[in-house]
């Protein structure tokens, strides 16, 4: 029979039971989490969605936002193209819109950051703030999605966008052209397997009526 190392109970590890520390506090109710913590100064931020999945941002009124108590600032996409950060590098390599300067990309995209004194006044904050809306054309359909990515207005802007910000221009622009080499053969693969699926549980035979099942 095959020995099975294991470490002693001093080190622990694998096969040993692992004493909890956590649970008093939090079976007393003085569990502490992030979202409980209160430091002097702090502020919080609260962020301002988009509820069109495409659209053209044509203005965005933040002054009966600024008017609420608490309310410190209402940062824009705008506010941060001033410095050249409303599209900022991430660990793969690329660029990523902080926020829209002028044409929203999905739904729920953030639009606008509230920062205030308290979580409530920067929710309250968010509500207040306008945002005009000029809604484009969307698909919702998955695979024409993956056919017609180059038909959708404004999704060019944003990759050249994107590709302008980085330090490496091409590297964007051959992804994107690998995304679409690769989409309609992967559309087609998929539609195959979907069918094979679906033949093969309409030809799958069904006990007759009456008869046992085994």
């Amino acid at each position: 029979m095959t020995e099975i190392l294991q470490t002693s109970p001093e080190i622990g590890g694998m096969g040993h039971s692992v004493k909890r520390k956590e649970d008093p506090r939090f079976i007393r109710g003085k569990g502490e989490y992030i979202d409980d913590l209160t430091l002097p100064g702090m502020l919080w931020l609260d962020i301002v969605r988009s509820p069109y999945a495409h659209a053209t941002i044509k203005g965005i009124d933040a002054s009966e936002a600024l008017k609420i108590p608490g309310v410190a600032a209402v940062v824009t996409g705008k506010d941060l193209e001033g410095y050249k950060l409303h599209w900022m590098p991430t660990l793969a390599g690329d660029m990523q819109m902080v926020l829209p300067t002028d044409t929203v990309m999905y739904q729920s995209q953030e639009v606008a950051a509230v920062i205030a004194t308290s979580r409530y006044a920067a929710a309250d904050g968010v509500a207040a703030v306008l945002v005009d809306y000029e809604p484009l054309p969307v698909i919702v359909d998955p695979h024409k999605a993956l056919s017609a990515y180059a038909a959708v207005p404004g999704a060019q802007t944003a990759l050249i966008q994107g590709a302008g910000h980085s330090p490496n221009v091409e590297k964007p622009v051959q992804t994107a052209r690998l995304i679409l080499r690769f989409a309609k053969p992967l559309d087609v693969a998929l539609r195959r397997s979907q069918q094979k699926a679906a033949k093969g549980h309409a030809t799958k035979k069904r006990p007759k009526a009456g008869a046992k099942s085994r």
